[in-house]
């Protein structure tokens, strides 16, 4: 006969017990709740279960844009489907973000990371890498359109005189946005690299001559006072001659 675990009973009981959100301990909530309405602060309440989703949700959103990347999963109707390891055991999560994107999104994000040494703290390069990524996930999409239905189309040109549609094969609309990006991730490429030599020169020129640098944000900062102070109206004394 099995053993009663009382401690995992009361585990999962106190997860199902809502509780004020404003008296919640997850840094991402404790973040959220900062900017809540007072009557939405002091009476949301919550359960630990559903603390734990809204914290991941939170995570994920303050990624960027990137978050937003990830398609909705359309399940037989998705151009991906045939390769889709979750379509194929039936676990495919129709209307909800597709997760092997976001699985592609985090391992790609990763790997660039690694290799380009992005700095994590430097919103410029993090805002660059997304760019960077993104075009790896439409080329992706790209190619799946071209798997099923080619690199050439038939277009409509014009109509005859008879009433005939004229047409004539031409790269797939699929074929040309993959090129876009091919060049769109080459500009984003060289942007990037231009981003860090210019940061580079900036640190190594701080490092060669600190003190003249300082002089001149010294001698910034003083031009700026006195340009203020140039702008103020000097006060009327009152009683003066008639």
């Amino acid at each position: 006969m099995p053993v009663r675990d009382d401690r995992a009973l009361a585990t999962i009981h106190e997860s199902q017990v809502p509780v004020v959100v404003s008296q919640s301990e997850n840094p991402e909530i404790r973040d959220l709740i900062q900017f809540l309405p007072p009557e939405i602060r002091d009476q949301w309440t919550i359960t630990g279960e559903d603390e734990q989703v809204l914290a991941k949700q939170l995570k994920r959103l303050s990624r960027g844009a990137i978050s937003e990347i990830p398609m909705r999963c359309m399940g037989e109707f998705c151009p991906m489907s045939d390769v889709c390891p979750l379509f194929e055991r039936n676990q495919a999560p129709i209307g909800r973000p597709c997760p092997i994107e976001d699985y592609l999104i985090d391992s790609w994000e990763s790997q660039l990371k690694h290799s380009l040494v992005v700095d994590n703290s430097d919103f410029t390069q993090l805002n660059l890498l997304h760019d960077l990524v993104e075009t790896y996930v439409l080329d992706r999409r790209m190619s799946a359109h071209i798997r099923q239905h080619g690199i050439i189309e038939n277009v409509t040109v014009g109509i005859s005189p008879d009433g005939i549609p004229i047409t004539k094969m031409e790269p797939s609309a699929a074929y040309n946005v993959k090129m876009q990006q091919k060049k769109r991730k080459d500009q984003v490429l060289k942007q990037f690299v231009a981003t860090k030599e210019t940061q580079l020169k900036l640190a190594v020129a701080l490092r060669r001559d600190p003190s003249t640098y300082a002089s001149e944000l010294m001698k910034r900062g003083h031009e700026h006072k006195d340009a203020v102070e140039a702008q103020v109206i000097p006060e009327v004394e009152e009683g003066g001659e008639d």
